[in-house]
């Protein structure tokens, strides 16, 4: 005969699977530390290539729209203001990154000790049937 809560507990289980299957992957075997290392240096590449896809932009169509005049002060000027630009807003974007990657560790964390709580009752139910059939 089936076991009804057992049945439960595997839909249960499967349809978690399938719906934050990467969750459980991602943050299972990972410590707070090292989730948001990860995800911080994903950040930091990702918001390096922003910041230089914004600034290009930025510098082109000041340099198209308005007349001025190329000279190397000018070059320097911009560099420097392009790299405080990004310094400060690398500050603020990992800053961010961090507080969001902090709260996605927290969901995932809850959704891999929901699958373990889950797979510890089946382990508990299949042990009783094997204790009972062994009888």
């Amino acid at each position: 005969m089936i076991d009804q809560d057992r049945v439960r507990i595997m839909t249960r289980m499967a349809i978690r699977e399938k719906r934050t299957g990467y969750r459980i992957q991602t943050a299972d075997g990972l410590d707070r530390k090292s989730f948001v290392s990860y995800y911080g240096v994903r950040s930091f590449f990702f918001g390096s290539i922003l910041y230089f896809l914004v600034f290009s932009i930025v510098s082109a169509a000041v340099f198209s729209w308005f007349v001025i005049p190329v000279r190397r002060f000018t070059i320097e000027v911009l560099l420097f203001s392009g790299l405080l630009g990004y310094l400060f807003f690398m500050l603020f974007f990992l800053r961010y990154e961090r507080h969001r990657n902090l709260k996605r560790y927290e969901r995932y964390s809850n959704t891999v000790r929901s699958q373990d709580k889950d797979m510890q009752q089946l382990s508990a139910i299949y042990e009783k049937e094997d204790q009972k059939s062994h009888r």
